[in-house]
Parts: C-alpha cells; structure tokens; sequence
C-alpha cells in the first residue's frame, strides 16, 4: 500500500515538472527570478511566446507595470514607453479598428504606465521568441506585471493570452504575475539624501556613480565612493554609515506523538506538547572598503513533554539509549577551534547560547578574498542531499533553512581571469583531548569555471584521513535546470568493508505559470554506496558520517520531490517528500508559509513518517526487544518576526 502511493505521488511530481512545457505550447511562458526581494535589489523577468500560426507573421510582446520600475538590461529589440509619454495607436494596438475606439484623436493615447514592446516584422510560423528584463522596483509593496504576446495580418489577429481574467491598460487580455518588495533601511534613506539635494545634477561623477549603485545595490566600493563625494563636494557627511543589522525572533509551537507499538509506550506514545523560542542578531560591519566584520549570536530555550518522557525513558533503559539516538542533544563546540557555545539542560527544557559567526573578511585587489573565523560555506548544487557539501550540510528532512551552521575556518577565494573561480578551505578540528589535530582536520579546494551556459565545480580535499575528490556540473535544457554532483572518498582504513566510499545525486527544477499561479518543482535522485538495505547490516563507514553530521539517512537510494506553489505573494504552500527506494519508506512534509505584515511571518505545517515495520522512516525493531524505533509525526506552527 505504502509503495503504492509514494509511486503515485511521484508520478504527480513528474507530471507537475513537464506538464507545463505542453500546455503552454501556445501561450506566454513566464519567468521571474525572485517572488520577494528587498528594496534595492534587482529581479529578472523573462517573458517567451510562440508564433501559433503556420505561417511568418508580425509579431509582438507588450509586458507593462502597476508601479515604478527602472529597467537595468533590455533587449535590443525592446522600446520602452514611459508613463504619460504619448503613443502612436498603431505601435500598442492590434488593429486600426481597436485604436479608433480607444484613442480620443484616432492618433495617439497616453500610456498610464511604465510599457516596454519587443516587435518583430517576420515572426516564424512556430518559432519561439523570449524578452528579457533586468528590473530595480523602486515602490514597495506588492507589484504587478501584464503581459501578452499578439499576432496579425491583413486578415486576422490573435491575441495570446485570449482568456479575459486580468486586462491591461488598453483593456486587452493579459497574464498577470504579482511580487513583493521589502523595505531596506540603509539603501533606501541614502538614495532619499542623494536624490532630494538640490545641485545633484551638476555633479557628473556623482550621477555616474549613482547609476552603478541602482544597478548593482550591493557594489560595496560605489557606496563607498559615493559617500565620500557627496561629503567633499556637497558637504552632505550624514551618508548612512555601511552597517547592516538583522535578526529574527522566533516563536514555535509543535505536538508529536509515537506509535503504540514504540519505545515509547512505557511513559506515553503521546500527544507530547513541545514549545520554543529564540532570537538571532546578525550584523556586519564595514571596516573599509575591502574589510569588513561578520557575526551573528543565537539564544534559544525549547522544552515540552517530548523532553522529559525521554528523561523518563532513560532512567528505565540507560543501557539501551548508549546506542540509540531518540532525540537530538544540543549541539557544542567540543571539536572546533573556537569553544563559543553553551548550554544549560535539565528536566524540562534546554537553553543554548552561540555565536555562530565570527569572522573577518578581507579583500586583496578586486578578486581575490581571505576570510577567517566561524563563517558558513556551501559547495555542491544539491537541493535535499549534497554529496559535495561535507561541511556542516542540512539534512535533507530539515525545513528550517534560514541559516546554516558556522564553522571555524580560513578561507580563501580567488577569480583568474574572470572565468574561473578557485576556493580553498582549511578546517582545523580537535581531538577527545582538546588538541588541534591533522587526523581531524579538513583541507579542500575546489574550482569553479563555466563554457557557454554550463557551469563546471572541480573539488579535492583531505578530509578526516581519508582523501576526497568531487564533480559537479550544472546547466539548462530548454527551460528545465539541471544539476549533477559526485563525491568519491578514498578511505583511509582499511580494515573496513569498503575502499572507497562513493555517492552521487543528480536534480532538475522547472518554474511556471498555471491557473494564474507561480508554481516552482524539482526532482532528485540519490545514490551512496555504503547504504544498507538492512537495518542490522550497516557499515561502520556510514555511522561515522552520521555520527559527524555529514550524513542523515540509512539507504542507498532515494527520490526526493518538492513543489511550491504562491497562491498569493504573501502565501505559499510547499509540499517535500523523500522515498527510500530500497524499503519504499517515506518522510512527507507539507507546509504552508503566510507573511502576515512586513516582518511577520508565520509557518504551519507536519511531519509524517511512514513506511512498514523494519523500513527506514516505518521504524525498526530494537535489538532484544520487541519495540520500534521510529521517527516521530508532528505538526508545527512558527510565528517569526524579522527585523
């Protein structure tokens, strides 16, 4: 039964990710980078359409704006129409009959918004033709866009979308895509200072400097230099200082229970009720130009039942919890250079204090960067697994993904030739004594380079003894992502059951418009060679990657699934599954996530394991007993306020 329906729902997962390259044969393909930006950053849009007729005809796409943009990139085919600037009928409408209708004089109209227009004299009978927008939003809120795409002859038009849910500002039939923009404090108070002074137009370096600020927000060395000539030439020294500071304050609450037939039973299968909070600050500081500070603390508190009917279970069975994992324990610094955690446990709650990034970066010239301290890194192109990833990885279960756990470490990064990128890491641990030690310790560097759209990571490493050496290669079919990552490790002893420890994962993502709707899928395929197919056969190799955090899941093959869909800009539903394929267990999470005001935002959702007896995520007889160990089913609510 359980086999059943994970293969039916990856079936669905299948059909969701190339359903639409079908349907929207003959419609408007869209694409927008991001769905929520800050105030200051920029989005891409990407707008295809394909000629329906089987015939070379004139063609074009219009795409117009609800609020003020500024357009960054354009194609060279595109015009741009400000708002209230005055437009010939014959350039927006489709035919003269339409334009005597809509314009006052039978000539012109005033466009009300902000218009851009591809047009092509000879558009090939079914030949795709795409328009391309680098976008800066400068009003916040929720935005929208109009699009459409329209065709026509001396005897016929065809207008695509030809449904009438949203009209634009000529009342023709469009697609509608909605996005919002958060407000960013230093950005937006230093362009209010630039642009309300009034000798600013007199002031050429100053403009130019604040053209390459708009299109790139972040370019550290414009902000810079702009700070210092509005001081010695306007005399205007209150320039925001660069210091950003954010956070979060979390609040969560969650209800899990275990089967009858668990460990569990002798002190309540439950429902446990579980609370937690939490804050995180994070600021970075700007030292100069090409040095700036980094770091972040944490303070959390979580207790509930879950907590003390563990407390309970291990004073029945304290032989029996030496060798079984129930519930994670706090994490600590114990191997890390740095000790800069701390944790205070009792009966009923745990409180953990952190500083989980400390580092100082410095920038050498404009391409290479040395960074030092607790910082976090990611390699690999994995969405739930990442072989590539071996420091600190999420699990793949893991839904809370805000911030990855930092790492004391040096890290140097460098571009040559302005192609290819090389990064190297050294990780140094200690040891049971509290001594630095090599066999601990990490040293990997990995290169990064890209021929056309394809993108290419080479990684070698030294990693805990054994030698480490990856792949990874990522690129586009058509309007499908693809991705693929290896790892093998050549392991150091060799009394152990295998030689080499080798895995593989390999993904493809897809976004899309259907009903109205942004909807995002992707699909993974795992593989590990010291995965077991039985519980009470597993290999020492894979309990000391899971022992040091570099691994989570038992089975060699596994297919993961994830779908988001925005039903609204301010509410998405995210729905991920991961299926062993050799038990045909499975972990499904479905989540909703609502940002109720700017900085509020609030996630509901549950975790279900389920699969037969003696299966991954269906649980597993303990050794000598009669009992299941399993993982636990819950649901969740989080309310999260950002600021």
């Amino acid at each position: 039964m359980i086999k059943s329906i994970n293969i039916i729902i990856f079936l669905g997962l299948l059909y969701l990710v190339f359903y639409p390259v079908f349907i929207y044969a003959s419609e408007l393909s869209i694409h927008l980078s991001r769905s929520r930006i800050k105030w200051g950053e920029t989005i891409t849009l990407e707008i295809e359409a394909m000629n329906p007729i089987n015939e070379d005809i004139e063609g074009h796409i219009i795409v117009s704006f609800s609020s003020d943009v500024i357009i960054l990139n354009k194609d060279k085919e595109s015009k741009i129409y400000y708002k209230g600037t005055n437009v010939n009928t014959r350039e927006i409408y489709s035919s003269e009959k339409d334009a005597s209708l809509k314009s006052l004089d039978g000539c012109c109209i005033v466009t009300k918004h902000l218009m851009v227009k591809n047009s092509y004299h000879k558009w090939p009978a079914f030949r795709k033709k795409k328009m391309t927008l680098k976008l800066l939003p400068t009003a916040t809120g929720i935005n929208k866009i109009y699009m459409r795409a329209f065709f026509k002859n001396n005897e016929y038009l065809i207008n695509i979308p030809n449904h009438p849910a949203y009209l634009d500002q000529q009342n023709y039939p469009v697609e509608e895509i909605r996005f919002l923009v958060d407000d960013s404090n230093n950005f937006s108070k230093n362009l209010k200072t630039i642009v309300k002074h009034p000798k600013i137009s007199e002031y050429d370096d100053i403009i130019d400097t604040l053209e390459t600020l708009l299109k790139h927000p972040k370019d550290i060395d414009s902000f810079f230099l702009m700070s210092d000539m509005m001081c010695e030439e306007l005399n205007v020294c209150r320039f925001s200082h660069y210091f950003q500071m954010n956070g979060h304050i979390k609040m969560r609450s969650d209800t899990s229970w275990y089967s009858n037939d668990s460990l569990y039973r002798h002190v309540g299968a439950g429902p446990h009720y579980n609370g937690f909070a939490g804050i995180r600050i994070n600021n970075k500081v700007f030292l100069s130009r090409k040095c700036y500070f980094e770091g972040a603390y944490e303070a959390l508190i979580s207790g509930g039942y879950t907590l003390q009917k563990k407390n309970e279970l291990m004073t029945l069975y304290p032989y029996l919890f030496k060798s079984i994992n129930t519930l994670n324990s706090p994490m600590d610094d114990s191997t890390r250079l740095m000790d800069l955690s701390a944790s205070i446990q009792n009966e009923s709650n745990i409180q953990y204090y952190r500083a989980d990034r400390f580092s100082l970066t410095i920038q050498s010239g404009t391409k290479t960067f040395l960074s030092i301290g607790r910082q976090a890194v990611t390699w690999g192109n994995g969405f739930l697994f990442n072989p590539i990833d071996i420091f600190n990885p999420f699990s793949p279960t893991d839904i809370e993904r805000d911030y990855k756990i930092g790492d004391d470490l040096l890290s140097i990064q460098t571009n040559l030739f302005d192609q290819i990128n090389v990064h190297t890491l050294y990780v140094p641990r200690r040891n049971s004594d509290n001594k630095i030690e090599w066999k601990q310790s990490s040293l990997a560097s990995k290169v990064h380079f890209s021929s056309g759209s394809t993108e290419f990571d080479i990684m070698l490493g030294y990693h805990y003894q054994d030698f480490v050496f990856g792949l990874g290669s990522s690129g586009y079919l058509g309007g499908t992502a693809w991705r693929i990552n290896g790892l093998l490790s050549v392991l150091d002893d060799k009394n152990k059951s295998h030689k080499e420890y080798y895995s593989i994962v390999a993904n493809i993502d897809y976004s899309w418009i259907w009903w109205h709707k942004n909807i995002y899928a992707f699909i993974e395929l795992y593989y590990n060679n010291i995965g077991t197919n039985y519980l009470i056969d597993i290999d020492p190799n894979l309990i000391e990657r899971i022992g040091r955090g570099e691994l989570f899941t038992l089975g060699r093959y596994y297919l993961g699934g994830h779908v988001r869909i925005e039903f609204h800009p301010l509410f998405n539903f995210y729905l991920t599954i991961i299926d062993n394929l050799n038990d045909f267990s499975a972990s499904i999470q479905p989540r909703g996530v609502w940002d109720i005001k700017e900085n509020v935002q609030l996630s509901f959702g549950t975790n279900l394991a389920c699969g037969k007896t003696d299966s991954e995520f269906g649980g597993f007889i303990v050794p000598g007993t009669k009992y299941i160990n399993k993982p636990q089913n819950s649901v969740f609510l989080w309310l999260t306020y950002f600021f």
